[in-house]
């Protein structure tokens, strides 16, 4: 079977992973020209992490996993603690995995290298669809150049921004919620002094989460959220600045004001955006997935793992 997929984020390698281990001729599809991710960390969860370790990941992806010994709920005016979570052998017992924090250039590269070596899977970078005709027994991979080729079956993994989507019925647009993310990085080195945990510090009508990420936990990557009336600038991500953040979190906790101060700049600024569910997924032989299929903010960090979820249910 001939199998389109468009988008190669964590969704759609996940997707052509999961695929090659079946006798299936599969194109991954992307737009860029390489394997990246934009974005410095995510959460994946037992739900998708016992998958990851099912396609055979399990050594690399554990490799740059850093696994957090509890989540932390805080108090924005003073740092104490509203409740906290052990993530102690009883969890582990109950969810075979641990809960996981992974850079998200990190765990691409994995995915990328374990799809790059799967000899029935052919990765196509700088390739720009436009469109999908789904059809019964086939559908159309319509591309910028004019171009198409047909495929038994197409799966939209490209993101809430998908072109795929409308094509199979999905005609909104995407809907900004009213909330920026502050997406910041701390080496480790201006850390060393904070546990392995989750910390959530919730105040009014935003929060600050924090964890660490990356090899050797390189990095603290901090996601502050803010209130946001509108987002004008045509791009969904802009580089923000220290004075801006400073301001949103003005009164904030001492512990709190001194993390961003340790803050490595570049500060990034994304507006959260999701859309209104799907009557149906698909049409004849195409289909979504991931945040093309149904986005979600990030507040369960849930997103990537869904995704995850998606490709191998698929």
């Amino acid at each position: 079977m001939k199998i389109a997929i468009i988008g190669g984020g964590i969704g759609g390698l996940t997707t052509a992973l999961a695929l090659s281990q079946n006798a299936h001729d599969i194109t991954v599809f992307e737009r860029s020209a390489g394997i990246r991710e934009i974005g410095a960390g995510v959460q994946i969860s037992p739900n998708a992490g016992r998958l990851l370790h099912s396609l055979g990941l399990g050594a690399a992806y554990s490799e740059v996993s850093v696994n957090p010994l509890r989540v932390v709920l805080r108090r924005w005016e003073d740092d104490s603690i509203i409740r906290a979570t052990d993530l102690d052998e009883g969890f582990l017992s109950q969810h075979q995995v641990p809960l996981a924090n992974v850079a998200r250039n990190e765990l691409v590269e994995i995915l990328g290298n374990a799809v790059a070596a799967r000899k029935n899977v052919t990765l196509k970078f700088s390739t720009h669809v436009v469109s999908v005709e789904p059809g019964d027994a086939s559908s159309e991979v319509i591309f910028a150049d004019g171009s198409s080729q047909s495929f038994d079956i197409v799966i939209g993994a490209d993101g809430i921004h998908s072109v795929v989507r409308p094509c199979v019925g999905g005609i909104d647009k995407p809907r900004f919620s009213g909330s920026a993310a502050y997406r910041a990085l701390v080496p480790r080195s201006a850390v060393e002094d904070l546990p392995i945990e989750v910390t959530n510090r919730m105040g009014p009508d935003r929060h600050v989460v924090s964890y660490f990420i990356g090899r050797n936990r390189s990095h603290l990557n901090l996601v502050c959220i803010s209130p946001e009336d509108s987002w004008e600038t045509e791009s969904w991500t802009e580089q923000g600045t220290m004075e801006d953040l400073y301001s949103r979190f003005e009164g904030w906790s001492p512990e709190f004001l001194s993390l961003l101060g340790r803050v490595e700049e570049p500060v990034f600024r994304w507006a959260l955006y999701d859309r209104e569910p799907l009557e149906q997924w698909g049409i004849g032989t195409t289909t979504l997935l991931g945040d093309a299929c149904h986005p979600m903010l990030p507040f369960m960090a849930q997103g990537s793992c869904q995704a995850i979820e998606d490709a191998v249910v698929l």
